[in-house]
């Protein structure tokens, strides 16, 4: 089955590397920050919504035990061959249908990961996944972005022209299409393009859900990741 981003997971970083520049990195270095915070190597943490490792391959690096899970097999054939000897165990599947024995000290999903989960039913089924697999006391840090993230938008560098439309088909549901044209220096462009839905959750919902699953909220993180276009929140595993 096709899934998001299958289409354009060799340039999947590029493309967010162009388009959002020192932020990226910076947004990264300060989840890393925060998860310091919490746990210290060699925990064990599973990272859903992996995509190409953008989390997990640091995390890896500084010691931690790392299970990424991922849905498309593209986004997770990067992370393998960028991860060469790191402690990374690589999972296709779906939040919602990630199963294991395993228990892990901290959860992640996070980078709008929670937008792809279209209805009620899928968002408790992902967070009882995540519920499962934590110890308790473990704790789970997601984001749930704000409106402003579902906006049409185009972006253009030396390297990407980079084209977002975003329109609504109703109930919080909406289409997300777009298209990247990689610029060769030869004159041989290439043309990517994709199409899934996307769903706009709101914090009281997902809060709620997660409540429903067996979190209770230890954090409002939301002020430290300020500009990134998400409320970050962090989460306790009930006993």
């Amino acid at each position: 089955m096709k899934r998001p981003h299958d289409s354009w997971a060799e340039v999947y970083d590029l493309v967010y590397q162009e388009e959002f520049g020192s932020f990226y990195e910076k947004l990264t270095e300060l989840t890393l920050s925060e998860i310091g915070k919490v746990v210290n190597p060699p925990a064990p943490i599973i990272d859903f919504g992996a995509g190409t490792g953008r989390l997990s391959l640091p995390l890896a690096r500084a010691g931690y035990r790392v299970t990424a899970v991922e849905p498309s097999a593209p986004m997770l054939q990067q992370l393998i061959r960028a991860a060469d000897d790191l402690d990374v165990t690589c999972v296709e599947a779906r939040m919602q249908d990630f199963r294991s024995d395993q228990r892990f000290d901290l959860a992640m999903c996070v980078f709008t990961v929670v937008i792809y989960l279209l209805d009620e039913e899928a968002l408790f089924q992902a967070f009882t996944s995540a519920r499962n697999c934590l110890r308790p006391g473990g704790r789970f840090l997601l984001d749930v972005p704000s409106p402003a993230v579902f906006s049409s938008r185009s972006r253009q560098t030396d390297r990407i022209v980079r084209t977002v439309n975003i329109q609504s088909v109703g109930e919080d549901i909406y289409e997300y299409k777009e298209e990247i044209e990689l610029l060769d220096t030869d004159g041989e462009d290439t043309l990517f393009k994709d199409q899934f839905l996307i769903k706009a959750w709101t914090p009281e919902k997902v809060l709620s859900l997660a409540q429903r699953c067996g979190f209770e909220l230890s954090a409002d993180l939301s002020d430290q990741f300020y500009g990134s276009g998400s409320n970050y929140y962090l989460l306790s595993c009930l006993p």
